[in-house]
């Protein structure tokens, strides 16, 4: 598949108890993804974790690209699975790849 997504940052809106919807929308404000909450409150609390996650889906895909390093054949299979490969990453790659994480998960700032 060759087709850019749409350039991050994207940003989640949650709604309050009587409003319940999920809403993930891009920089220029165009919507993602909405999910009204008309289920119960374990479809609105599911439809939220997922549109966390929707939402933090270009800063994980930024940082999983920095992270890997460039020239490294991951699909050479000759190379076992459980080989140690030193990996020459900044602190604030490492950083950028857990605020990622953190973001997805709705944990820290940035969710």
């Amino acid at each position: 598949m060759s087709a850019q997504h749409t350039p991050g940052p994207w940003f989640l809106e949650v709604g309050d108890r009587n409003h319940r919807y999920a809403l993930v929308k891009c920089a220029d404000d165009r919507t993602i993804h909405y999910k009204y909450g008309s289920g119960t409150k374990r479809e609105a609390d599911l439809d939220e974790v997922n549109a966390r996650l929707i939402s933090a889906a270009p800063d994980l895909l930024a940082a999983c690209q920095q992270f890997v390093p460039t020239g490294v054949a991951t699909n050479n299979t000759n190379v076992p699975d459980n080989l140690a490969i030193p990996l020459d990453v900044t602190m604030g790659e490492l950083r950028k790849l857990s605020a990622a994480i953190a973001k997805a998960l709705g944990q820290g700032e940035g969710q």
